[in-house]
């Protein structure tokens, strides 16, 4: 999935910003998981300009779609109502916690998988 930055701002200053440590407005990102809490915003996971690739969360509200999801992706909801979309690989429970601390088989499955949709 792809999205492009239309907005940043600066939560110190309250103030728009360019760019940050991680986006940049005007560039498109890949998106490769999509969350939205019950009674909260939409969120995407987004690989973005930062050194360690990581795929961080950040509001949808400020992208907007430049190409819609695989067709492989999966959707749920969860017992605590949280709706998540994504690639199979990313929708085991503890996917996203184990890949932060670096356990071999997910970063594998994250490099794979991201290879796909870039």
């Amino acid at each position: 999935m792809k999205v492009k930055c239309l907005n940043l701002i600066d939560k110190a200053t309250g103030k728009s910003v360019d760019r940050n440590d991680w986006l940049t407005v005007g560039q498109v990102y890949t998106a490769v998981f999509i969350e939205k809490p019950q009674d909260q915003e939409k969120l995407y996971r987004i690989i973005g300009d930062d050194i360690s690739q990581k795929p961080m969360l950040f509001e949808a509200v400020l992208f907007e779609v430049e190409s819609g999801p695989d067709d492989d992706w999966i959707s749920e909801t969860t017992q605590s109502g949280t709706f998540r979309s994504g690639p199979k690989e990313f929708m085991v429970p503890g996917f996203w916690g184990n890949l932060f601390e670096g356990e071999p088989a997910e970063n594998k499955a994250f490099k794979e998988v991201v290879a796909r949709l870039v």
